[in-house]
């Protein structure tokens, strides 16, 4: 006979050997299930993204990094801003979905996550958070 979904689910969350995604979609189950709609729509946020969606990207979200600009002779360097712009420009909202920002942890090198500005807002300029 199979476990209930909310035992499987929580066999998924306590390992971390699964997939991240395949706990969020059997999270999904289990909200609609249960008519939860506030966890319902924050699973559907983190699966699909936050980007253009009307939910708020949430402050675990917010990346604070270095930022570095790529020298074409000695690789990324270090681009100093004004204090004032600072914080401007080393933080963002991570809006990707998880499915993302997982291939953007699993490419990187150890210790190291490099995420690269969307196009038009900071262009060719990434944070190095490691």
């Amino acid at each position: 006979m199979a476990q209930p979904i909310v035992i499987q689910l929580q066999e998924l969350a306590s390992d971390s050997s699964h997939d991240i995604n395949d706990l969020l979609r059997k999270g999904l189950m289990v909200a609609t299930k249960l008519d939860l709609k506030e966890f319902r729509e924050w699973i559907i946020a983190e699966l699909n993204g936050y980007a253009g969606g009307g939910e708020p990207v949430p402050d675990y979200r917010v990346v604070h990094g270095d930022l570095r600009v790529e020298n074409p002779f000695h690789g990324p360097q270090p681009f100093l801003v004004p204090s004032e712009l600072h914080d401007h420009v080393t933080k963002i909202k991570v809006s990707e979905s998880v499915a993302s920002i997982q291939q953007l942890i699993e490419g990187s090198k150890k210790g190291h996550l490099v995420y690269y500005f969307p196009p038009g807002d900071r262009k060719d300029a990434h944070v190095d958070a490691g």
